[in-house]
Order: C-alpha cells, then sequence, then structure tokens
C-alpha cells in the first residue's frame, strides 16, 4: 500500500510538472505563426540593407552637393551684382534724360 501510494505522489508531481510545461508551450506560438513572423523579419531584413546600401551610395555625393551650394552661391553673389548694376545704369540713365527712360 505505501509503495502504491509513493508512487501515486511521483505521478501527480509528474503530472503537475507535465500540466505546467503544456500551458507554457501553449502560451508560444505554433510553427505556422513562426514561419509567418521569421519571413516578415526576413523582408524587413532585406528591406533595412537595401536602405543601408542607398544611404552609403548618397553619403559620398555629400562632398558634391557642398561643391554645388558653393557654386549656387558664387553665381548668385555676381547676378545680385549685375542686378545692382543695372538699376543703378537704368536709375542714372532716367536722371540724365529727365524720367523719359523706362
Amino acid at each position: 500500500m505505501a509503495g502504491a501510494k509513493a508512487e501515486k505522489e511521483a505521478k501527480d508531481i509528474q503530472l503537475k510538472q507535465t500540466t505546467a510545461e503544456a500551458a507554457r508551450l501553449e502560451k508560444e506560438p505554433k510553427n505556422e505563426e513562426l514561419i509567418n513572423i521569421v519571413a516578415d523579419l526576413e523582408k524587413r531584413d532585406a528591406e533595412m540593407t537595401a536602405a543601408i546600401e542607398d544611404a552609403r551610395g548618397h553619403a559620398g555625393n555629400a562632398k558634391h552637393a557642398q561643391q554645388v551650394k558653393k557654386e549656387i552661391d558664387s553665381k548668385a553673389s555676381i547676378w545680385r551684382q549685375r542686378k545692382r548694376q543695372c538699376i543703378d545704369f537704368i536709375s542714372n540713365m532716367e536722371e540724365s534724360t529727365e524720367g523719359t527712360i523706362r
């Protein structure tokens, strides 16, 4: 009788452990869900890798962009100077011809 009680207690402990592990496994995602999650993560990884490569390609353009900006600023400065000269010329012509030039 004592042996049977000990065996029953051992089986009860084993049952509790098995039930606890079954509950833990039920909370984990199923294989199909994991396959979908892995596929989504791989897709996001590929997109991010492509974005990183694209960004690396643009990183080399920073020096070129600075050169272009400097050139634009230089040409804009020349344009402003010429515009001032033209306005001054027209103003002087208008004063010297008594307002007949517009």
